[in-house]
């Protein structure tokens, strides 16, 4: 998660009020908050497990998003979303790409995104899943994020309505996005 915070950390430094769609446990938020104390960040997340976020000024909403959101959240300077696509089909990808601009947000950051493995231990690790989920041993939605590329993902912005895009590497098999309409 570092090097997402790293990135993070440049594209919020000068942006006051943050949005983060998904925020898992609240790593990333935390140390936003951390680094710089006028920022207002609002994070969203179905479940819970926001351990992080107990003792800061982090606004935590429990449930998705737009539902959770209402017109006194907005505007937002910056949002993002990280690690989220892969519990997505490419139709509700795009659903909800589309509710991103349905709100009027006009540009997001998604992170930690996963290219499928092209090797050939990447692609027997594929195989073995494929197998894992038609015996029911694998859950789908934790699947098809990891089977799209970077060209995939792009594809599903433009459909949802984005027509700028830009990405780069993190490392490895991990990429970004950085899209706006």
């Amino acid at each position: 998660k570092q090097h997402i915070l790293n990135h993070l950390f440049e594209l919020t430094s000068d942006k006051k009020n943050i949005l983060s769609i998904g925020c898992g446990l609240g790593y990333l938020e935390y140390e936003l908050s951390k680094k710089n104390k006028f920022q207002k960040i609002v994070a969203i997340d179905p479940g819970t497990a926001s351990l992080f976020l107990k003792d800061t000024d982090v606004l935590v909403l429990k449930g998705f998003f737009p539902e959770v959101l209402d017109s006194r959240h907005n505007p937002f300077d910056f949002v993002y979303a990280a690690g989220i696509d892969y519990a997505m089909t490419d139709i509700e990808y795009e659903r909800f790409l589309k509710s991103v601009l349905d709100f009027g947000i006009q540009e997001i950051f998604i992170a930690e995104l996963f290219e499928p493995h092209t090797t050939l231990y990447g692609r027997i690790k594929l195989i073995i899943k494929e197998i894992l989920i038609f015996f029911g041993l694998l859950n789908v939605g934790q699947f098809w994020g990891y089977n799209r590329t970077l060209e995939d993902h792009k594809k599903i912005l433009r459909k949802a309505g984005f027509n700028t895009i830009t990405s780069g590497k993190f490392s490895g098999h991990t990429f970004w996005i950085n899209t706006k309409v």
